[in-house]
């Protein structure tokens, strides 16, 4: 499956689709922007799993506790 785009290749259409949305689609259409890094995304759901992964919860207490001092 071929982006129309820049021409990569995938395995599936689901993942070419995912590609061109996240790629080349439109910037706005990224409403959920991260508040620790400049990562954004199109779904919620996208935003607490990359918070949960890459921002747990003892490395956020932490920044937030080095902010305030």
């Amino acid at each position: 499956f071929e982006c129309p785009t820049c021409h990569r290749s995938f395995i599936s259409e689901a993942i070419r689709d995912r590609h061109a949305m996240r790629n080349h689609g439109n910037p706005e259409d990224f409403k959920f922007l991260c508040k620790q890094c400049p990562c954004k995304y199109l779904k919620l759901k996208d935003l607490r799993k990359h918070m949960y992964k890459v921002h747990p919860k003892g490395k956020r207490k932490k920044k937030d506790q080095s902010d305030s001092e």
